[in-house]
Parts: structure tokens; sequence; C-alpha cells
């Protein structure tokens, strides 16, 4: 659950008349004052209103051998991905500025993390003409592997304009993102606060089947299925599963008049409680 890069990368090499870039996310790799690289980054996100966002945008980089080399020894691979281009760099940016909002199938917007592998991968895998329109081919580093794809035969054809309309498949495929995030997120707690837990027999299993478990019962946000897994980390996993306690499996189990984050606070302070001295002295309540 702790993703790291495939050790097995795949050769990355463009034709004579193309040029190799890598694109990345700047909210996963922020300090690029480091780089190795005498051609500056260019940002995507430039002259935005929200300030914040400029701050956090995804740059493109023309990717030298020491780039490819800086970049995978980041060990993030979510945090970008390299791609062929018949296209300048000054052009590439044009046009992926047009596709920083995109359009759900549920009739809103959202701001796209294009420059996230896994992100560019879902776009990609689905055919999606706005997003491959200056590529030839990609290769993507992502916690499920390395992905390699080629531009699809019907290249050729014209793209629709911008904004990009996502359809329910990669919206889908979006959510999956989202989910494995919350995963990652629940194993680095665990393991900071109960690394004991982290001997459990198909640990990765454990916790997705958990997670969806502590979803059904209404604790979707990031921070319940934190306290969920506190209370398992305090008391065993006995103490969600079983009425060993009562009052603890009645909150996790049963909707009342209380928000599902209601509930599943008091749960935590219950099993703060009820937990050994050893085991809740360095543990807080956030």
């Amino acid at each position: 659950m702790m993703y790291q890069f495939d050790p097995v990368i795949p050769e990355i090499k463009t034709t004579d008349t193309e040029t190799l870039y890598l694109f990345i996310d700047g909210a996963q790799l922020t300090d690029l004052s480091q780089l190795p690289s005498d051609i500056p980054p260019l940002p995507v996100y430039c002259y935005l209103v929200y300030e914040e966002l400029n701050q956090i945008s995804p740059y493109l980089f023309h990717a030298t051998p020491e780039i490819k080399q800086w970049f995978i020894g980041q060990n993030k691979p979510t945090a970008g991905f390299f791609f062929s281009s018949y296209w300048s760099a000054e052009e590439l940016v044009q046009h992926f500025h047009q596709l920083i909002q995109v359009n759900s199938p549920y009739n809103t917007q959202s701001f796209l993390k294009m420059a996230h592998s896994e992100v560019a991968w879902a776009l990609l895998k689905t055919k999606c003409q706005l997003f491959w329109e200056p590529m030839e081919k990609a290769w993507l580093p992502t916690r499920m592997g390395w992905k390699v794809l080629t531009h699809p035969d019907d290249k050729r054809k014209e793209s629709p304009e911008a904004p990009l309309n996502l359809d329910e498949e990669q919206w889908m495929l979006f959510d999956e993102i989202t989910w494995r995030n919350l995963l990652e997120k629940i194993h680095r707690h665990v393991g900071h606060h109960f690394p004991g837990m982290l001997n459990q027999e198909f640990f990765d299993l454990w916790i997705d089947a958990h997670a969806r478990i502590a979803h059904q019962k209404g604790f979707a946000t990031a921070g319940d299925q934190l306290r969920y897994f506190n209370i398992i980390g305090l008391l065993g996993e006995q103490s969600v599963t079983s009425e060993m306690y009562p009052d603890i499996y009645q909150l996790v189990h049963f909707t009342s008049k209380e928000t599902p984050a209601e509930r599943i606070k008091k749960a935590e302070k219950l099993a703060l409680q009820y937990a050994e001295p050893e085991t809740s002295r360095h543990f807080y309540v956030t």
C-alpha cells in the first residue's frame, strides 16, 4: 500500500523528430529549485485568479537524461509522467491551459490534476482525444506499475474543442484514484500510530475491506476513516466487528440523529477511554 516506483522501468526514448517531455504535478513535487536543468520549467497554471492554484501548477520540462534520473529518484509514482510530442513546449502549455477546468458527467466543474500520472492514465486509456492531441507516446509510472501507450489509430480525427467533458467511465476511474489515495493515507497513519497492525496477514486487502465497511456505515471522509482505524488500533478488530464494547458497536453500526462524523468521533473517544494506558498514552484524539 505504500507505493514506490516499479523498479522495472521501460525504455523511454523518442524518434529524431520528437521531443521528450516530463509533466510534473506541482502539488506533489513542490521544490523544483534544485532541478538539474538550465532550461526553466513552464507552468500551466499561470495568471489564474486563484493564487493558491498558481502555487501548485503542473510544470512541463524537457526530459533530459538528468531530469529523468532526478524524477525517478523522487520515488513518487503519481507525481508526473513522460510523453513524446512534435509540439513545442509553448504550444503544449497553451493546449493544457485550456484543460485546467473540466466538466463532470453530473454538470459540475472541477480542476483537472492533469499531470497526476493516474489521472493522465485514465484519460489516455479511454482515448480522450483532447488530452491525447499533442502526444505521440506516453510513459506513465502508476501505483499499478508502468503504463506505456501510443497515440490511438484515430489520431487524425479532429479533436473536440475545450472544455473537456468527462464521461462516466473516466469519472469512475477518477473515483478509483481517490480511493487509492485514501488507502495510502490510512496505511501511513496506521504505520505511524499502530505499527503492530502492519503485521496483519494480507494487510493491504485487510485495510481495503475495513475501509469499505466504514464507508458503507457512512464514514466517507478521510478523517472519519482514520477515526475508525484508530478504534481498531486502540482496542483490536473485535471492537468494530463484535459487541465486546456495546456502546462503540452501536455508534459504529447504527444510524441516529447524529451525523456519521459525530458518531465515529464519539466512538473514538470511548475507545481511548477503554484502551490500555500504554496503548493510548502517546495517542491524541484530533
